[in-house]
């Protein structure tokens, strides 16, 4: 099934299904991986189970939309047999909380789905998580929605069996294609993973845990972002008091720590005197003075 994109029918569909972009984030950040800038289990259980709120798009959000028709047209240079659709919100044919809305479906000249592809962009500083064209090494966020979005059009086009990858890097500094293959194995072990999540989380209402990290915690405020005029009691071995005492013995270690820190470096200060820094073997240290206020 399709639906057109930005619609409302759309914005419901994406609610009450795990995406491309929602699968990493319930793969990759159970343990509070550094991924989780793009999002956590916690955060797809809020979109998911709260009302629709369109958020904002952030500026490199809206410059990967404005050039991702750029990224495409570089795709099909030298492809004169192929072409592009854009096929809107995607569902799974027997997993009905699976979906998505892919970048592009390429075809041949008679309009047959060959493949998916989805177009990225990404600055000049994170080249190195982008391999060589042809190459296996990507983002692995970009890999499981590429995934993700190849097991929904298998489902219903079997003989589909692999997902293109196009990004521009820089602006204009670099392009390079790779192609996804699909594998059993893989689709079998993330089709559990988001049926698991749904099944446990989504329908039964249960909040997974939250992960470490700004994102979480942002979360949270939003979740309860009003308090009642209560308190509650913990008992000695209940979770909020063993928590409790973790939180008290870390910030005890951190106060030691910081007051160690503050003593380390006010004697290199004291030795450095009023040279600029000090270079070591394979350190280096640079004193940076505030001015004296006048």
């Amino acid at each position: 099934m399709a639906v057109d994109q930005k619609t409302r029918e759309w914005l419901k569909g994406r609610q009450w299904r795990i995406t491309g972009t929602d699968m990493p984030k319930i793969i990759l950040n159970k343990e509070g991986d550094p991924s989780s800038r793009y999002g956590t289990p916690l955060s797809v259980y809020v979109d998911k189970t709260t009302e629709i709120d369109p958020k904002e798009p952030t500026f490199p959000m809206r410059m990967g939309h404005l050039l991702q028709p750029v990224v495409a047209q570089l795709y099909l240079e030298n492809k004169p047999a192929n072409k592009l659709i854009a096929p809107g919100l995607l569902t799974h044919k027997t997993e009905d909380w699976a979906g998505g809305t892919p970048d592009y479906i390429v075809t041949d000249v008679e309009g047959k789905w060959l493949h998916g592809l989805e177009c990225k962009t990404t600055s000049y500083r994170r080249r190195h998580e982008w391999g060589e064209s042809g190459s296996q090494k990507m983002p692995m966020e970009c890999l499981i929605q590429s995934l993700h979005y190849l097991h929904i059009c298998r489902s219903h086009w079997p003989e589909m069996n692999e997902w293109h990858v196009a990004v521009l890097i820089g602006g204009s500094e670099d392009f390079r294609e790779y192609c996804v293959k699909y594998d059993k194995d893989t689709e079998w072990a993330m089709m559990e993973v988001g049926r698991e999540f749904w099944t446990n989380h989504v329908l039964k209402k249960i909040p997974p845990d939250p992960v470490s990290g700004k994102v979480d915690a942002k979360v949270l405020d939003q979740m309860w972002h009003k308090s009642i005029q209560t308190r509650l009691d913990a008992p000695p071995e209940s979770p909020l008091s063993l928590l409790a005492e973790d939180l008290g013995d870390v910030r005890e270690k951190m106060g030691i720590l910081k007051a160690r820190e503050s003593d380390i470096t006010n004697r290199m200060k004291f030795l450095v005197g009023d040279s600029d820094g000090v270079d070591g073997r394979d350190w280096t240290l640079t004193w940076r003075r505030n001015k004296p206020r006048t």
